[in-house]
């Protein structure tokens, strides 16, 4: 690869590195194909006290044009699963409830299909233009009876009129009981990631999702760097993970490391790592306040893999890290000439 005549194919040896930037943001269960999260979800109850004969408003945000006609709403003490058995709090019943004031979604009514925790509301299934904000109170909800007990809503979208059928989009909240006070809340689960050339340390903003490891030379190591970050409030943490192929010209590859290992130049070679590096130097350590952890196949100094599956994890919840990947190439003076690319996907994911 010294000769001119190498050198001239070298000069268009540049290699493109494309990076999807993935965001998951306010996960709370996995959902259905097909269907889609329900946001901004709140429940507010006029009284918690048990026992209590009072109003709940169901608060949500449809976000995509679907097609409703009934709301599902289940009230469980055992879990928020869209679709899981379901235990009904004791002493609560809606045989007394009736319709109260609806806005953004309108015309409902409660369906004779509705038992003691399974409230069904139809009404002649309509379009929906996104964004649709809505606010639906029901009256004489009669209140569990045991006072302290947390209670899982279940809000799910069906196109039917009476909740058959398949599932749409859905999403869950919850609210607690109390001897006397008047008091409820929701606090919202979530999941921030964010992927690009930078990120910002919060994930308010996310730059760029091409790199340039420009002319392969078996003379010296090229390499490029991108970052992503992540936070949950998931008491379970977080796993991030990463999946593509080698760096790939028509039939030819830059094989990937299978294991960690160092950065050999004039072999051909492709590896990431997420430390910082001193031969060759780049990267940097990760940043931030958080217990996100690298997983061991890139958390070694000079050590660089290539394997698809876990990159980053925190065993807890956690506040904001930031990770910056390193990319290394290097080429043997008999790598065949051409453009090598290789594409990236970043994914978080939560249990909740």
């Amino acid at each position: 690869m010294r000769g001119p005549t190498n050198k001239y194919w070298l000069r268009y040896a540049t290699m493109t590195l494309l990076i999807i930037v993935a965001s998951f943001v306010n996960l709370l269960i996995p959902l259905k194909a097909g269907a889609a999260e329900l946001t901004s979800r709140s429940i507010v109850v006029a009284s918690s006290v048990s026992s209590a004969l009072t109003n709940h408003r169901y608060n949500f945000r449809v976000n995509g044009a679907i097609t409703i006609g009934s709301l599902e709403i289940e009230y469980c003490t055992n879990t928020p699963l869209i679709g899981a058995p379901c235990v009904a709090p004791a002493g609560f019943s809606l045989v007394s409830s009736s319709m109260g004031a609806q806005t953004g979604l309108t015309g409902f009514s409660i369906h004779p299909s509705t038992t003691t925790n399974r409230l069904i509301l139809g009404r002649t299934p309509s379009g929906v233009v996104p964004p649709t904000t809505a606010a639906i109170t029901v009256n004489s909800i009669n209140n569990p009876s045991t006072p302290n007990q947390a209670v899982f809503v279940r809000i799910s979208t069906f196109a039917t009129n009476n909740a058959t059928g398949i599932r749409g989009d859905n999403g869950s909240v919850v609210f607690a009981t109390t001897r006397s006070l008047n008091v409820s809340g929701f606090v919202p689960p979530y999941l921030t990631f964010c992927v690009g050339n930078t990120v910002a340390a919060d994930c308010s903003s996310a730059t760029g999702n091409y790199l340039d490891f420009g002319e392969l030379t078996n003379l010296t190591t090229r390499t490029v760097t991108s970052q992503f970050a992540a936070a949950t409030n998931d008491n379970t943490g977080y796993v991030a993970t990463v999946s593509g192929l080698t760096l790939i010209s028509g039939n030819n590859i830059i094989p990937g490391l299978v294991t960690p290992t160092v950065s050999l130049p004039g072999t051909s070679q492709f590896g990431i790592n997420l430390r910082a590096n001193s031969s060759p130097v780049v990267g940097t350590d990760k940043t931030g306040v958080g217990t996100g952890v690298p997983a061991a196949a890139f958390n070694t100094p000079n050590n660089y893999a290539f394997q698809n599956g876990n990159i980053v994890s925190s065993p807890k919840s956690t506040d904001f890290n930031v990770f910056t990947v390193t990319y290394i190439a290097n080429v043997a003076p008999n790598q065949p000439p051409g453009i090598y690319i290789s594409t990236f996907t970043f994914i978080a994911t939560v249990s909740f």
